[in-house]
């Protein structure tokens, strides 16, 4: 019992040890920005922001695709838009862009695992087409995609937007 309990102990030690080395500081954690590593499904990443016209704002997402699994990314815009003017938006900055002139929400869904991506990382980049600025709330969440399983639905999630 005693061997077990003395056991234990080194491993908490060595466990703090561990961490103590490799810690971050407070002021680190908080410049953290617009980039998004793997996530939980229940972490969504909500951000406001206004663009102008001409005016464009982008996510970098990490994302991995290996052999058994890969990353799924669910994407959802919202646009004050009382005008219905246009906005793109981008996947990986492609010509194949999704325009839009309406209110509600929009869903943009995709994977690793059948994207052709750069570098293991996404870029979500949002324009304003229209000639007065639009205030965006831009909502997103990342899951793993078991490729040997059919994927989940990650739609039902509620943003908040």
């Amino acid at each position: 019992m005693k061997k077990k309990l003395l056991a234990a102990g080194c491993l908490v030690a060595f466990g703090l040890l561990l961490n103590g080395l490799s810690a971050v500081t407070a002021s680190a954690k908080e410049n953290v920005g617009l980039v998004s590593g793997p996530m939980t499904r229940a972490t969504v990443v909500r951000q406001v922001f206004t663009l102008g016209s001409g005016d464009y704002n982008y996510i970098r997402i990490s994302t991995t695709n290996k052999a058994n699994f890969a990353s799924k990314v669910l994407v959802k815009v919202k646009a004050e838009n009382p005008n219905n003017d246009y906005f793109g938006l981008h996947h990986n900055g492609k010509k194949d862009e999704v325009i839009f002139t309406s209110n509600s929400v929009e869903e943009y869904k995709f994977s690793a695992a059948t994207n052709s991506s750069q570098n293991q990382t996404e870029y979500i980049y949002i324009s304003n087409y229209s000639a007065v600025p639009i205030k965006f709330t831009i909502g997103y969440t990342m899951g793993i995609h078991m490729k040997s399983i059919p994927c989940i639905d990650y739609s039902d999630i509620d943003f908040n937007l």
